[in-house]
């Protein structure tokens, strides 16, 4: 589990159509607009197990 605090660590998807407006796209026009401030992702990776997930998942909110 990653904890990203910026979105310069994600890439542009391509963008096509409407349809292809994603999270990053969303996140990125309120980060324009000056309406996202400050920003903290958690990554988690797909293989990892869901107890797993959730154990570290919450030893980070805990630390918040």
């Amino acid at each position: 589990i990653k904890i990203f605090e910026d979105l310069k660590s994600f890439s542009k998807a391509p963008n096509v159509s409407l349809h292809d407006f994603d999270a990053y796209s969303n996140l990125k026009y309120l980060e324009k607009l000056g309406r996202l401030k400050k920003i903290k992702i958690i990554g988690v990776p797909p293989t990892i197990s869901q107890k797993k997930a959730i154990e570290e998942i919450s030893n980070f909110l805990i630390k918040l």
